[in-house]
């Protein structure tokens, strides 16, 4: 019997490596999306962050998750935040207001 997934407690405590970021085609699709976190045993506590309205950032393993249930979406790999240069991560945050 496969166990579920012990999730960390944030976004925060995985490194850019084991984070996956999910686009997906619409507002509606990562709404569904969202809603099987809520709704599937395996998912509840996933650490998780939408910083565009589309895209669903998640720890690595749980891709395969949306995967099965059908979702169809973009993968990208993320960047650790120590391999950004600091004048480009001071950049990313002033665009984005983090």
């Amino acid at each position: 019997m496969i166990s579920s997934p012990q999730w960390r407690r944030s976004i925060g405590s995985y490194t850019g490596n084991e984070l996956r970021a999910l686009k997906f085609r619409s507002m509606n699709e990562i709404d569904k999306a969202i809603d099987l976190i809520w709704s599937h045993a395996d998912l509840r506590g996933l650490p998780r962050m939408t910083p565009d309205g589309i895209t669903l950032i998640v720890p690595e393993e749980a891709v395969r998750y949306f995967t099965e249930a059908g979702f169809k979406f973009k993968v990208f790999l993320m960047a650790n935040r120590d391999d950004i240069p600091p004048e480009r991560l001071a950049e990313l945050r002033r665009k984005y207001g983090m």
